[in-house]
Parts: C-alpha cells; sequence; structure tokens
C-alpha cells in the first residue's frame, strides 16, 4: 500500500489515523517533505499523478498498483467493507477483528454526515 500524501494535510493525516487504527502496513510518500524537494522531484510525481488518475488532489492511495482513489474514496471502502476485501485480495495484512468508522478520524471542521 502507497500513500501520496501532504505532510500538512489534515485529510492525509485522517487516511493515516484510519489505517494506524487497523494496523495496516504502509509507505507514505509525502510530496511536500525535504526529501521530495529537491530537483523539483515532488512536482514530477505531482504531474505523473495528475497523468495517471485524471486528477491533482491528495491524498491519493495504492493498494497492489491499483487506485483506491482519495481520502473519500479510502474512508468510504473502508466503511462500505471494499477496502478490506481488496487488502485480502492481496493479502496484505491488517486487524480483522477491529471494526472503525471512517468519519471518526475526519477533521473536526468537517460537517459529519
Amino acid at each position: 500500500m502507497v500513500l501520496f500524501v501532504l505532510e500538512w494535510c489534515e485529510f492525509c493525516w485522517s487516511e493515516r489515523k484510519l489505517l494506524q487504527a487497523l494496523n495496516i502496513a504502509y509507505l507514505s510518500v509525502d510530496l511536500d517533505s525535504v526529501q521530495y524537494q529537491s530537483n523539483g522531484l515532488s512536482a514530477k510525481i505531482r504531474q505523473a499523478l495528475r497523468e495517471k488518475i485524471g486528477s491533482p488532489t491528495i491524498p491519493q492511495t495504492f493498494i497492489a498498483g491499483e487506485l483506491v482513489g482519495d481520502c473519500t474514496a479510502v474512508l468510504s471502502a473502508n466503511d462500505n467493507g471494499s477496502l478490506q476485501t481488496l487488502l485480502d485480495s492481496h493479502k496484505i495484512a491488517y486487524d480483522h477483528d477491529k471494526k472503525v468508522t471512517a468519519v471518526d478520524f475526519l477533521p473536526s471542521w468537517v460537517e459529519k454526515r
């Protein structure tokens, strides 16, 4: 599982908190970190992502090379069970017994629906 995120983004934090709650291992590509700022690497990665998925939004999450989507898509996939199905199909470990509701991980200023 690979997350393309921004260190300062609350939606990126939300997704990370969800994955941590479920004990899902992931690689975080923090595009605004110093590591990705040299030689314009961050901009190059963001452009490649935009070309691949047709959207400039961050975060973007991939499982085994398959696009899951942005924060809303990942949180929704958790709630409808499709995230767990995808994780199972790729034999990615997570806490099967822990049930969480994605809305609990959103920033406090977001209106809960």
